[in-house]
């Protein structure tokens, strides 16, 4: 009795998939197809649901063989029609081709969208806001995933803190308007995000590397802010050709790599 009721707890446990309209379409022409090669238990561990989720969409195939892939709602999780189906239909349509684009999607980028469409359909109660945003998310099965990258480590919380007593130990004879810092930073202007919003799996690719590097210096008092150093790698860029660069508001330097070099260091010191 006790093993029974473990392994009922067991599978209760197990996270419920939802499948779209679209997918049980799928299930019932591939099992149409090939009937004795793909059996239910197949398609249950192929989907992630249970063996009698795939026996009731069969069932039922004659429902779902039938309907329209055209229709933006065979895409969603649940049949309850949004509140402003027009709207959702339109940026289904936007969603998918920046999908199917590879390019990154996130959330702000499809409120942003959804109301350009709000405006060009005339619908004036629309706020695009959080919840519309998660259930909008939900109905279509988009889900946050890394497309490419790594994650850095950080050092452990105790290094951090005696190196912070250590430095303030150091500093103490000091005024705050003679004590500086100094922080380079690199700016990726032509990368992509590394996260997107999408349905499916989608490959990553080569990332665009081309970045400046930007050293930014100022007194403990604030009182201080020097001129940023920007570093780019060409001497003079097509929008710098006819311009004086003693004149921009930052420090121009250059070389091949766009990178923070000693000497730059020695300068600004």
């Amino acid at each position: 009795m006790d093993y029974h009721r473990s392994d009922t707890a067991k599978k209760r446990s197990k996270p419920y998939t939802h499948l779209t309209a679209i997918q049980k379409k799928e299930i019932c022409q591939r099992q149409r197809d090939n009937p004795n090669i793909l059996s239910y238990r197949n398609l249950a561990n192929e989907y992630g649901v249970g063996k009698s989720t795939i026996q009731d969409i069969i069932f039922q195939s004659k429902k779902w063989l039938a309907i329209d892939i055209n229709e933006t709602s065979t895409y969603c999780l649940k049949n309850k029609p949004p509140k402003w189906p027009n709207l959702e239909q339109a940026l289904w349509l936007w969603t998918t081709t920046i999908i199917e684009n590879n390019l990154p999607l996130t959330g702000e980028a499809i409120i942003a969208k959804a109301h350009v469409y709000a405006d060009r359909l005339g619908i004036k109660d629309f706020k695009g806001s959080d919840g519309w945003l998660t259930k909008y998310k939900k109905r279509y099965n988009l889900h946050n995933i890394v497309r490419h990258g790594e994650s850095a480590s950080a050092p452990p919380a105790e290094f951090i803190e005696n190196e912070r007593t250590r430095l303030r130990t150091e500093l103490a004879p000091y005024n705050l308007d003679d004590i500086y810092n100094a922080d380079e930073t690199g700016l990726f202007w032509a990368m992509e995000p590394s996260r997107t919003l999408s349905n499916r799996e989608i490959s990553g690719h080569k990332k665009n590397k081309s970045k400046v590097s930007i050293l930014l210096t100022m007194n403990a008092s604030g009182t201080d802010k020097l001129p940023p150093v920007f570093i780019y790698k060409y001497r003079t860029p097509f929008p710098l050709r006819h311009v004086n660069k003693a004149l921009l508001p930052v420090q121009y330097y250059w070389n091949s790599k766009a990178h923070m070099q000693v000497s730059l260091l020695m300068i600004r010191a």
